[in-house]
This record gives C-alpha cells, sequence and structure tokens, in this order.
C-alpha cells in the first residue's frame, strides 16, 4: 500500500467514525416518554425535553384521550370522565354535526362515542 492508499483508508474510516457518533447521538437524544394515567399508557418518542407545544405531545394527549373513551364506556368510571372532559376542553376538536344540538355533543358520552373523530391524531402528525 502506498501513502496516498494509506491515507484514504484513514480517510474513510475516521468518515465513518464520525457519522456513527453523529448517528448515535440524534438516536439518544430521541428519549421514549410515557403518558400514563389510569389504565392507559401512552408510548412516544421526542427530541429531549417533552414540550407541550410539539405535535408529538399533542398526538400522544390524543391517544390517550382515545384510550380512556374506550376505558370509559365500558366502565362509567368518574375519574376517567373527568380527565376525558379536561383533554376534549384543552385538545379535542369540537364536533358539531348539527348547530343546533351543540349541547348534546358536548356530553361525555358523545365524545365517547365519537372519540376518533375528536381527538384526531393524524392531523398532528401531518
Amino acid at each position: 500500500m502506498t501513502g496516498k492508499q494509506r491515507m484514504g483508508a484513514m480517510a474513510g474510516i475516521l468518515g465513518l467514525v464520525v457519522v456513527l457518533v453523529c448517528g448515535w447521538h440524534y438516536y439518544d437524544l430521541k428519549r421514549l416518554h410515557t403518558l400514563t394515567y389510569g389504565r392507559c399508557a401512552v408510548r412516544f418518542r421526542y427530541l429531549q425535553a417533552v414540550d407541550s407545544a410539539d405535535m408529538a405531545y399533542v398526538a400522544a394527549q390524543s391517544e390517550l384521550a382515545i384510550c380512556l373513551c374506550e376505558s370509559y364506556l365500558k366502565r362509567k368510571n368518574p375519574v376517567d370522565s373527568g380527565k376525558i372532559m379536561s383533554l376534549y376542553h384543552q385538545y379535542g376538536t369540537p364536533f358539531n354535526p348539527d348547530s343546533s344540538q351543540k349541547a348534546t355533543y358536548q356530553r361525555l358520552d358523545s365524545i365517547a362515542k365519537y372519540r376518533e373523530t375528536i381527538f384526531d391524531k393524524i392531523g398532528y402528525l401531518d
């Protein structure tokens, strides 16, 4: 091997090491977080600390609300109902198919029934 070939091989190896270190650093920053309430737990990845303004956090809250709605439909738990209404007012999409029936669709049973539409995660992740 000549001097130029040896230098080229060393530069290639050094470049590969730099790429691996940078890639690992990025992966390490993306930490796994868990939102838990009652029997529902949602896991999501987020870069460094959780920021409630980020859409990954909002989508995770919506997924938690859907899980709580499904739990509420099985057992009418008042603890779950308070959290569902809190998440609805904070992250839910107002769902009024008939504006004359607005009060009906603000009720917990309607929110639980239309949970997939009210807590739509797709809009946050687009």
